[in-house]
């Protein structure tokens, strides 16, 4: 089926990313947020390369389920250190099976840690030092987590490896040293392994350019059959035929991104070949796959694109469910932020629950989603769902807004509305963060813009005129009924509530 594929894969003229309801977030939107300065976010272990399981009916888990449960998935981790995988889907799986909650995997993963699996210290330790800020980059805490990183090292575990040479050269939990970082990943290469000789040359500056691919020690590399290589050229292709190129040499090794790369190309100009390469990323448990799949599962027919339509997809709630969450539990942030916001609205069958729609948007803002670091911090600042953190709520928002989230900008809106946290309260203000909310492209902004000023405030006068006109141009972007029920409901009710 890959080979066929893959023979059959033609350029659409660029790189769009497409599959209908969802696409990949750009490289560039990493949060650093500051916590009590913030979080310091490094970089993500290696993505898992190796079906997702089909839906069963959940239902409450004895004492003595959950100790078959727990021995299974210690089984599965042991195995996944055995043959050095990257493929956390198999054991996260078995957590969610057997406690039917996909939130509950920290628990399971820090009692494995604490029993000495290599595979669990590095997804523990990693999660850890997202905590640190600045000035706790050398301390107690920051010091166990290179320790324990440095035991899992040890063991040859090479997502340990990479996180390990991570921590070296950025300096977390022993002094940033540059040098010495560069030796151990490659003294790490002598294993033959492909991520650390992958990293190596991304260290060693033989892999920073297109134009590296004539590197002889890029080249042995490609010739070993290295797909973590061939993907990274892929990257830094600039033109189309070279991208597809390199997507489809990593596509033959059973690279997962690149199959999930492959679906997003042929999505709008081929969507049976798109949708079969993202079954083939599926199969390999790419979490941005799991998550897509899950999502078109999820969606009515008439919430598909066009090009999704074609496929005749039959919406499947149980199993689409379990493929995002599954996909959350693998760190995908888009999977977090969607939860979040099901859990928040109570949608797609879930219950309205704020105090795990929190902790979804938490675990999203760990993956460095902006979204999910906005709604958490709103639903901080605001106390739902979660203990009341004005200033920390806060800061996430201003932070995401200054990265031009535009749902971070209506919610910051919202506080000033209210005069939350120290904010001065005002109205006047609040159109204007609305106004950059709805020009960064928030759909929603011009609705409560109109509401605004159909309801005026302390220092803003009512305005019939522009509420008008910005419920005009409300109903161009959420349709001319949705946009009218939606303003006449907040106008009766007299205020706005937006949802994170």
């Amino acid at each position: 089926m890959l080979t066929r594929l893959l023979s059959s894969a033609w350029v659409p003229g660029a790189l769009a990313s497409c599959f209908p309801l969802v696409s990949a977030a750009p490289s560039d939107q990493s949060l650093v947020v500051p916590g009590k300065s913030g979080f310091i976010c490094f970089g993500q272990p290696f993505p898992p390369e190796s079906v997702a399981p089909a839906a069963e009916e959940e239902k409450p888990v004895s004492p003595e389920e959950a100790k078959t449960g727990y021995e299974a998935f210690l089984e599965r981790l042991n195995d996944q250190v055995k043959s050095n995988s990257y493929d956390l889907c198999p054991a996260m799986t078995i957590i969610y099976n057997s406690l039917g909650d996909e939130l509950q995997f920290l628990p399971w993963m820090e009692r494995a840690a604490k029993e000495g699996n290599p595979a669990a210290i590095q997804f523990v330790s990693n999660r850890r030092v997202r905590f640190l800020t600045p000035k706790t980059a050398l301390g107690p805490e920051a010091k166990d987590c290179f320790e324990q990183m440095k035991k899992a090292a040890e063991s040859g575990y090479d997502p340990a490896v990479i996180s390990l040479y991570l921590f070296m050269s950025e300096g977390l939990g022993t002094r940033a040293d540059a040098a010495a970082a560069g030796k151990f990943i490659f003294s790490a290469c002598k294993s033959g392994s492909f991520a650390p000789r992958h990293r190596w040359l991304i260290a060693s500056g033989r892999l920073n350019s297109f134009e590296d691919r004539n590197l002889p020690e890029v080249r042995s590399e490609v010739e070993r059959g290295n797909d973590l290589v061939m993907y990274e050229l892929s990257r830094l292709a600039t033109k189309a035929e070279d991208q597809l190129q390199w997507l489809r040499a990593a596509a033959e090794k059973g690279n997962g991104r690149a199959l999930y790369d492959l679906s997003i190309v042929f999505s709008t100009s081929k969507p049976e070949i798109g949708y079969n390469f993202l079954q083939e990323s599926v199969k390999r448990h790419n979490p941005n796959a799991l998550f897509t799949l899950g999502l078109l599962l999820v969606s009515p027919q008439d919430k598909l694109s066009v090009h999704v339509k074609q496929l005749n997809l039959q919406q499947d709630i149980p199993n689409g469910l379990r493929l995002i969450k599954i996909a959350s539990m693998l760190r995908e942030e888009r999977a977090c932020y969607w939860l979040g916001r099901a859990y928040f609205n109570g949608d797609c069958s879930l219950p309205k629950d704020p105090e795990r729609a929190y902790q979804h948007f938490f675990n999203g803002m760990i993956c460095e989603s902006i979204p999910a670091a906005a709604a958490a911090g709103y639903m901080m600042a605001r106390g739902i769902g979660c203990k009341q953190d004005t200033r920390q709520g806060i800061a996430l928002l201003v932070e995401a807004s200054n990265r031009r989230n535009a749902r971070a900008m209506t919610l910051l809106a919202k506080l000033q509305c209210e005069g939350v946290g120290g904010i001065p309260r005002s109205a006047l203000e609040a159109s204007f963060t609305l106004q950059d909310a709805a020009t960064a492209g928030d759909k929603e902004a011009f609705l409560y813009l109109a509401t605004l000023y159909a309801l005026g405030g302390p220092d803003l006068k009512r305005d019939s005129t522009r509420a008008e006109h910005y419920l005009k141009l409300a109903k161009q972007d959420l349709g001319e009924e949705e946009a009218q029920r939606r303003y006449d409901s907040i106008i009766a009710a007299g205020t706005w509530e937006p949802t994170p």
